[in-house]
């Protein structure tokens, strides 16, 4: 059975970490070994809605000083908090935001250099100019904050508007890089992997014969893809784009999206920048989970790969003996830091352990010494995860929690961020939903 989409998990209801080479069972399933235990930390409510619909399902969050963020919920409305949510929104586009399936209010970044300037990415309905194959389109745009810290009205600028064309694997990350640059992430926006030439109406084709179809190897479209924009300058003579494109983005003057900063992703859902580096959690189809170092020009396997193994549009959870290390350009084909699987194999038999990867960022504050240097991530099953970075492989653990019964988080794993003082943050949803900080145990 396929896989369900992470967010569609909401209505329908709801891979440990292979620290072994993963097999395949008796069906042909991959299975891994589950996931050795880590440090042990608390976690502190920062934000708890308590039933509060106003703020279900945070999304993501930025931080505008200390104790003090911008809170996005899917819906999308997005409060201000300083110790309490403020009783009215400081932006709702709420009116316009489609959330069926994994649609919705899905980033939200402050410029570096001026924090009355949020960019917001969130997903709205096709329109009359939209192509009839579409699902809905998301929207990449900057609104102004006024005196007051509210959205001012009528300030939203749009920067890019990306045809989607299903409700899945859209991406929706939005971060400024230390150079100053907005970078977005976009899913393949595919509900399957076509494994036979037959596409869709509008699906551009791509150099992988053997599982066609993937917008993530066609350079000609958005999808599949990290996007690097320059916000501060205006679009060049000729262009008319609201942005301009940084003149050293590997695809300029070449075939390809200028836009492209590196390609290749299923669902890049979320993504954070860490010493310098932009690492990324891109969501699997069927049976690994992975987390990229993202290199400037880099090609990061989807579909040939799923992980570190060969994909199989024909037999998904079971992977080809071989398949292509590079692409046509000559370009090797990026290995994750990490991969994990969907399945493990316990004394209780194979079960399911794993959904989907959500990326988080590199600890380096002072309060948690016990994660220090470490890759703190999650899964949306409902875990938290270190690696340890350094090599082509991060060995990776599992975080204990502190005060629970499982030992896991009170809910699923959805977003992660950074207070100002480099602490981690990270949104659940669930009963228990809500931001919690990451502390000593």
């Amino acid at each position: 059975m396929r896989r369900r989409s992470f967010l569609s998990a909401f209505a329908a209801g709801l891979a440990g970490c292979g620290v072994a080479a993963p097999a395949s069972d008796t069906s042909g399933r991959t299975v891994g070994t589950p996931t050795p235990p880590g440090p042990t930390v608390g976690l502190e409510p920062v934000v708890v809605p308590d039933g509060d619909a106003r703020l279900r399902q945070p999304t993501d969050l930025a931080v505008r000083a200390p104790g003090e963020w911008l809170v996005a919920d899917r819906s999308g409305a997005v409060f201000a908090f300083d110790g309490t949510i403020e009783p009215e929104p400081v932006l709702d586009v709420s009116g316009r935001v489609v959330t069926d399936r994994e649609q919705g209010f899905h980033g939200l970044a402050l410029h570096p250099d001026d924090d009355r300037r949020v960019f917001v990415r969130y997903s709205t309905p096709p329109g009359s100019d939209t192509p009839d194959h579409a699902s809905h389109v998301s929207i990449l745009s900057e609104f102004r904050l006024a005196d007051d810290g509210r959205a001012v009205p009528d300030s939203e600028r749009l920067l890019l508007g990306v045809t989607q064309p299903s409700e899945e694997h859209n991406g929706g990350a939005v971060a400024f890089g230390p150079d100053g640059l907005l970078y977005t992430s976009f899913g393949t926006g595919e509900w399957v992997e076509y494994p036979v030439a037959e596409l869709p109406p509008g699906h551009p084709e791509d150099w992988y014969d053997y599982n066609a179809g993937s917008h993530a190897q066609a350079l000609d479209t958005l999808h599949g893809s990290i996007l690097r924009i320059d916000v501060d300058s205006g679009a060049r003579p000729g262009s008319d784009r609201p942005y301009a494109v940084p003149d050293d983005n590997p695809l300029v003057g070449r075939d390809g999206r200028d836009e492209l900063y590196a390609w290749g992703f299923r669902n890049p859902w979320r993504m954070g920048f860490s010493d310098d580096r932009l690492i990324v959690g891109d969501v699997g189809e069927y049976a690994f989970e992975e987390v990229d170092v993202v290199e400037k020009g880099g090609n990061y396997g989807w579909n040939v790969y799923e992980g570190r193994e060969c994909f199989n549009a024909r037999r998904p959870n079971s992977p080809r003996i071989s398949c292509p290390t590079e692409s046509p350009r000559g370009r090797p084909l990026e290995d994750p830091v990490v991969t994990y699987t969907h399945d493990v194999r316990t004394d209780d038999g194979v079960r399911k352990a794993n959904l989907a990867v959500i990326g988080g960022y590199v600890y380096d504050g002072e309060a948690v010494p016990a994660v220090d240097g470490e890759y703190v991530f999650g899964d949306y099953g409902g875990r938290l995860f270190v690696a340890t970075p350094g090599g082509d492989r991060w060995p990776m653990r599992e975080l204990q929690i502190a005060g629970t019964e499982t030992g896991r988080p009170p809910g699923q794993v959805f977003a992660f961020a950074r207070d100002a003082a480099g602490e981690l943050l990270v949104s659940l949803v669930g009963e228990r939903g809500g931001v919690y900080r990451i502390v000593s145990a």
